[in-house]
């Protein structure tokens, strides 16, 4: 196993429905912090919290080939929260993004229902844990609110 793992947390200033936007602030950010082995960036952080079902976009899209380019420009892994529809759901997914172009993913299994995940933006949960392996680190992959629950965790 690798002595440490160093990892870049970004937090930005999402801006509201604006991907592009998002896409150039969160680069600027993570090329502040140079040389990290994992970078994450926050929930739905492409649109903001609780973007309607219609920013949605698929695995294959857009944000998620963002991440994929990130991570291989920066030869990290970067990890980030999308949208995406996938057989007629959305799902508040985490996308890890590997530098061979490779990703793993986790949908939130505990939605925040008090702030209207469910109800006000139509999102469906996921049912099923996700732990991947990298450098001989597990990394258990987890998305906010699901944190309140150490059961799962």
């Amino acid at each position: 196993m690798s002595a440490s793992l160093r990892c870049g947390l970004i937090q930005a200033d999402t801006r509201w429905l604006d991907p592009l936007a998002n896409r150039n602030n969160l680069a600027e950010l993570m090329d502040a912090e140079p040389g990290c082995d994992l970078y994450v960036l926050p929930e739905t952080c492409m649109y903001g919290f609780l973007a309607g079902a219609d920013t949605a976009e698929t695995i294959q899209g857009e944000s998620a080939s963002w991440l994929r380019e990130q991570a291989a420009v920066r030869n990290a892994m970067v990890a980030g929260g999308l949208l995406i529809a996938e057989d007629d759901r959305i799902f508040n997914r985490m996308i890890v993004a590997q530098s061979d172009g490779g990703i793993e993913y986790y949908d939130k299994r505990h939605l925040f229902n008090h702030g209207g995940e469910s109800e006000l933006a139509g999102y469906s949960n996921g049912v099923q844990r996700t732990r991947i392996e990298w450098n001989d680190w597990r990394i258990d992959l987890q998305i906010c609110y699901d944190l309140r629950f150490p059961v799962w965790c």
